[in-house]
């Protein structure tokens, strides 16, 4: 199977395990060994313990372990047999696996690099994926391409005309220029493949790889949305040449007729009481697709946003600034968009607020640009006297100045490429990150999603752009995965794990499914039939398939064999964006919720909706307590509800109602919740764990467990369907009436995990006592028993506390195959010995003439006759 390495690890040497440390040592074989390697694989498929014996035979001090593992990590499929082929492909496409460096960016270098030119630079570009940054000097006339040591490699020039802005896309430069034209600079011919004339000079552009998004803007307000494969199509080069329709062909270029980004005067008189407002013009454009909005910065000091949908519509404006926004960015992390104009100050605004949430002051002279760092939530801002600051957006603080010596207060622009930042001014100069990390803390950035793997004593965490795997029994780092290359502008919205723990699941904002290997970092394959943001992914351990629901109201179910096969869908599942999901194993329902106080219950063979039930609040979180027909829900309002679900003659019938108060009058949302045969335990917006005893409502209704293989009797969960909901039908209970009361569920401890909410919890059942594994806003995931003693921390620094004990009787997968071929190499030796003692024997001579021909447990049968 092809195997592409979008997410690398990074290199924590005293973090790995010994095994993952040799396997680069294992793989660098010279070409002899390589050879008798492949002979050795000439029957084919060979199982771990032939796997050991070969390579040990070739290769020299190798510990069994470590052969073990590099054992585990070809064998993906875990068919506990592998093929040379799958062999050799592992150790060609593992290369640049194994030689990748990732220094995640925390804080500036003080050094720093300075080249002088002859002109000051007035505009810097990043040229995305190509290896090279442009630059324009003051006359502006030409353009030059510098190599990442900022050598000279093209100068690009459009007769004696004005360049005005840059962007690459898919090895071309799109340069605007102030004769009004757009012209597209081939990178491979260096040549000028086509360039057309547009009404205005367009000053801005901002273009957005993964969806062909490209938007360019005139100083006048006046956006133009554009057809990029029309741009490049033959008949549009045609059209090109025609001179009589120069002033005209741009139209057949358009997806929407122009709009005005800016009001008109009179629209503007309101304004001039508070902001001076001469000439207002378009100052800046941001697209931020993730959000689906354009911000724009104008001269009358206002940021305006437009919803960016099939076409774009006014939706408010953020006032803050008194003078003309000079530049903005936005800050992925914490989804705030952070804005600077000619004072000297920077506003950081959440976009669904009317006011900005902090004013950052240090600065002394006018800003030059923010730059939301990649990989990083830090944002970093330069004035024109060459201070750089460097920003912590969830403090708001400023955790690092620098003062750019050379600049003599020249600053004119500054990028950020790659692990640099590159400040132009009368010359070049750049400073690099050095990598650093908080070693009190679990994660530097917020931890989105956990998911224990109980085969391999590990714990998966998720944050929007990185997978890390910690050990449970020592509660250190192992593996860190972060999104790089196709696959660094997708984040994290959900996570889930297949049933051999091997790969994950990772649901993107854009609808797209990603699966890849947890033990490389390896992108196996891709689904993208959702549209929008998957909000729900769980994995059906019995029969291999995914299960996914997105904000495109759709549920799909697929096939997860060597693609992701979709076998069931549901389309138009609910009226809104689904946000939330539960699935039961045991019972084969599907339940789902979205902004609407509901809860729709589906058949997980047939997918359709066999009831809706009415909720108290918004549904927070969704859990079936299999092994008994019990579903339970959570909602805004703090109410856990517990329904009665089929087989059961009380099915669909609510309960009890329990509430998760924290004073006598006040109640808080419960964010998370696991639960055993008679416990739950909860986690909520307060910081607290709550565990409750629901064994009063088992024994009031005679509640029985249900076995699967009832259930499984004449349904095929491998159906394949595809439905649409046209009826929603009734809600299948009008009024919220309980059949029990609130004090059917009753606390039987609670402990404070955090001062900020706990976000997600789950039980470790393969230790001495339970382990309860919490994760909430605090940047730390805490180990507990359900008395609430603190077992350990998981963090990056030194963890002497730690003292998390496992079952003396449980052994992982990898101590499984470990155990396999200890035991097969007994047997082996136990063999040859009693061999060597049947050849001493001269009166059993004659018997092991045919020894040759004859197995070795034949022959071994044989002399047990003799004997």
């Amino acid at each position: 199977m092809k195997q592409s390495a979008n997410f690398y690890p990074t290199q924590i040497s005293e973090s790995y395990s010994d095994e993952e440390h040799d396997i680069k040592t294992l793989t660098n074989l010279t070409k002899q060994q390589f050879k008798e390697l492949e002979k050795s694989f000439s029957k084919g498929s060979i199982d771990v313990s032939t796997f050991v014996d070969i390579f040990q035979s070739v290769v020299e001090n190798v510990e069994t372990i470590q052969l073990v593992y590099l054992f585990q990590l070809i064998d993906i499929q875990e068919r506990k047999l592998i093929t040379f082929e799958q062999f050799s492909n592992f150790l060609v496409e593992m290369h640049d696996w194994f030689n990748y460096d990732y220094n995640p960016k925390s804080k500036l270098k003080q050094e720093y690099k300075s080249f002088n030119r002859k002109n000051p630079i007035e505009k810097l570009f990043d040229l995305g994926d190509y290896d090279g940054i442009a630059i324009l000097e003051q006359n502006l006339r030409q353009l030059k391409i510098l190599n990442l040591n900022f050598e000279e490699q093209l100068t690009i020039s459009i007769g004696q005309i004005t360049i005005i802005n840059v962007v690459y896309i898919k090895q071309m430069l799109l340069i605007s220029s102030n004769d009004r034209f757009l012209n597209f600079f081939d990178l491979q011919t260096n040549k000028l493949s086509r360039r057309f004339m547009t009404p205005f000079n367009q000053t801005f552009i901002q273009y957005i790889p993964d969806k062909q998004k490209l938007y360019t803007a005139s100083d006048s307000g006046l956006l133009f949305s554009w057809n990029l494969d029309v741009i490049m199509s033959k008949d549009f080069y045609d059209a090109l040449k025609d001179q009589r329709e120069i002033q005209n062909v741009f139209k057949l270029a358009l997806k929407n007729d122009p709009l005005q980004l800016l009001p008109s005067q009179q629209q503007d008189k309101s304004l001039k009481k508070n902001y001076e407002v001469r000439n207002n013009s378009l100052t800046c454009i941001l697209l931020i697709d993730s959000l689906e909005v354009l911000v724009t910065g104008s001269n009358d000091g206002i940021i305006r946003l437009f919803e960016d949908k099939e076409q774009l519509l006014p939706h408010k404006c953020l006032r803050g600034h008194k003078k003309a926004i000079k530049n903005f960015t936005y800050c992925q992390e914490y989804k705030y968009l952070i804005s600077c104009s000619y004072e000297f100050y920077i506003l950081v605004w959440n976009i669904y607020l009317e006011h900005p949430l902090a004013k950052l002051h240090g600065h002394e002279s006018s800003i030059v640009s923010v730059l939301s760092m990649d990989n990083s939530s830090l944002i970093l801002s330069c004035d024109t006297e060459g201070i750089i600051r460097l920003w912590d957006p969830k403090t708001y603080q400023s955790i690092q100045q620098l003062k750019l010596e050379e600049a003599e207060s020249n600053v004119r622009s500054i990028i950020q490429k790659k692990n640099t930042v590159i400040v132009g001014y009368q010359g070049l100069s750049y400073y690099e990150f050095e990598q650093q990390f908080e070693p009190t803390l679990t994660d530097d950035i917020q931890i989105q999603f956990i998911c224990y793997a109980d085969k391999y004593l590990e714990v998966h965490l998720a944050t929007i752009k990185a997978i890390k795997t910690w050990d449970l029994k020592s509660g250190t780092l192992k593996r860190i995965f972060m999104m790089q290359k196709q696959t660094e502008q997708y984040e994290i919205q959900s996570f889930c794990i297949d049933a051999a723990q091997r790969k994950g699941f990772i649901g993107t904002h854009q609808g797209i499914v990603i699966c890849i290997d947890l033990f490389l970092g390896c992108v196996l394959r891709e689904f993208r039939e959702l549209t929008k943001e998957v909000s729900y992914l769980c994995y059906s351990n019995s029969y291999n398939l995914l299960i996914a629901a997105s904000w495109d109201k759709s549920i799909v179910v697929c096939k997860d064999i060597e693609k992701i096969i979709q076998i069931r869908s549901i389309k138009n599942a609910h009226p809104n964006e689904i946000t939330i999901g539960g699935y039961s194993e045991n019972l084969l329902l599907l339940a789902t919720s979205g902004r609407q106080n509901e809860l729709r219950i589906w058949d997980f063979e047939k997918s359709n909706l066999i009831a809706r039930l009415r909720t108290t609040g918004e549904v927070i979180s969704i859990k079936f307590l299999d092994q008994f027909p019990l579903l339970l829900i959570t909602d805004h309002l703090g109410n856990l509800i517990i329904y009665m679900m089929p087989p059961n003659e009380k099915e669909f019938k609510v309960i009890t109602i329990w509430k998760n108060m924290y004073t006598v009058i006040k109640s808080s949302p419960i964010n998370a919740v696991d639960y055993t045969d008679e416990q739950i335990i909860i986690g909520d917006e307060n910081g607290d764990i709550r565990v409750l005893s629901y064994k009063e409502i088992l024994v009031q209704l005679k509640i029985k467990p249900i076995s699967h293989q009832e259930i499984i009797i004449n349904r095929n969960p491998l159906r394949l369907f595809q439905y649409t909901l046209t009826d929603d039908g009734k809600i299948f209970q009008e009024q919220l009436q309980p059949l029990l009361n609130e004090r059917s569920i009753y606390q039987l401890s609670s402990w404070k995990v955090s001062k900020t909410p706990v976000k997600q919890i789950q039980l470790a059942r393969e230790t001495k006592q339970l382990v309860l594994i919490t994760i909430a806003c605090d940047f730390l995931v805490k180990l507990w028993d359900l008395n609430g003693v603190l077992l350990g921390t998981l963090i990056q620094g030194t963890n002497p506390q730690y003292k998390i004990k496992i079952r003396q009787n449980y052994r992982t997968k990898t101590e499984q195959l470990l155990d396999h071929v200890n035991s097969q190499q007994r047997i082996t030796d136990s063999k040859r010995l009693k061999l060597q003692r049947a050849f001493m024997k001269e009166s059993e001579t004659d018997s092991l003439k045919s020894i040759d021909s004859m197995s070795i447990f034949q022959t071994l049968k044989d002399l047990e006759k003799h004997r």
